[in-house]
């Protein structure tokens, strides 16, 4: 594949995405792109480069910076998810809810514990 027609596959990909997919599934495809590209040999200094460009571009009110330690840990989050999720629904709503308890300045019921 020529590199204009792979350059026209990628904007045609990204339009796409940004019409039928939510941010949840763009952050799971950039992971995903991010993952690929490490085990492919990209620097990840490299990569946080073209995400802080991107920022810059995309959200020019209040980029967020990248490091390359940020990208390996995107990274290490997609790994992390690929058989399972790696913070399930449930966990977030227990953990969520008991620091609103804790802002409260109210005890939370340790007995049980979280589940896994």
């Amino acid at each position: 594949m020529g590199t204009r027609l792979k350059r026209a596959k990628g904007v045609l990909e990204d339009t796409w995405s940004k019409v039928a997919h939510d941010q949840a599934d763009r952050t799971g495809l950039s992971a995903l792109r991010v993952a690929t590209s490490l085990k492919k040999g990209v620097h990840e200094d490299v990569l946080a480069v073209q995400l802080n460009m991107n920022q810059k571009q995309n959200n020019p009110a209040a980029p967020i910076t990248f490091t390359g330690d940020d990208v390996l840990a995107v990274k290490k989050f997609y790994e992390a998810n690929k058989r399972r999720v790696a913070y399930t629904g449930p966990q977030a709503v227990e953990i969520d809810k008991n620091q609103t308890v804790l802002d409260k300045g109210e005890q939370i019921d340790t007995e049980g514990g979280l589940t896994c």
